[in-house]
């Protein structure tokens, strides 16, 4: 579980339900990735981005559950660049997105 005063980026997909939002992970502003970049492979804890609509939300901490200082520090902003590179498929295969693309 993530901490209520930790800033940072949930990664979520659209719940089976199609009206809520499931959390996949959190990145934490205070644990960024070396060289800024994150690379997710399909697994079945990451699936939703890539099955399901995802999007990526912004956490701000609760000021009445946090220290003053820490709800009010400035937060680092954040890019968001989204590459997918679908495995390799016969001509004419399609991707099984759109069967009527293929």
């Amino acid at each position: 579980p993530r901490n209520a005063c930790t800033h940072g980026v949930f990664v979520q997909a659209k719940a089976a339900d199609g009206a809520s939002w499931e959390d996949l992970f959190f990145i934490p502003d205070s644990d960024l990735p070396c060289d800024l970049s994150l690379t997710v492979a399909n697994t079945a804890a990451t699936s939703g981005i890539f099955h399901r609509a995802s999007r990526f939300l912004r956490h701000a901490v609760d000021p009445l559950l946090c220290p003053a200082d820490l709800a009010c520090a400035p937060r680092p902003p954040f890019q968001i660049d989204f590459n997918f590179d679908p495995p390799a498929q016969p001509p004419g295969a399609g991707y099984g997105m759109c069967p009527e693309l293929a």
